[in-house]
């Protein structure tokens, strides 16, 4: 399983809870709060995908260390601007939005482990 497919995965669940979320609830606040929520876990993952599996990437223990705290930082910091940046906000669309795309991970490499002991 490609680090780059989950990114995909996670990408598509925030789009389709954003879509959810804002057809259920009518309001446009929710659905980019809701994409937003999404993006508070995907840009970070690819920014730590890309900086340990890109190319000429160290891949050491310390390399993993820094990546892992810039997106821990990044992470941080896109929810410190979400009331900046989301007005009105959804803290409920954004939030829930938010564990199901860390979830995803956990889902997809569950269903890969599956597959690969159908395979043995």
């Amino acid at each position: 399983m490609s680090v780059w497919r989950i990114l995909a995965w996670q990408a598509s669940v925030a789009v389709l809870v954003a879509l959810v979320w804002g057809v259920l609830s009518q309001s446009p606040a929710s659905a980019v709060s809701a994409l937003y929520g999404g993006a508070v876990v995907v840009i970070p993952n690819a920014l730590m995908a890309r900086g340990i599996f890109g190319r000429g990437a160290g891949r050491s223990v310390g390399a993993l260390l820094v990546w892992e705290l810039l997106k821990l930082g990044l992470s941080g910091a896109m929810l410190a601007l979400s009331p900046v940046l989301l007005r009105p906000i959804d803290w409920a669309a954004m939030l829930v939005t938010l564990v199901l795309c860390l979830k995803v991970i956990g889902v997809v490499l569950l269903l890969g482990q599956g597959r690969a002991k159908k395979s043995v």
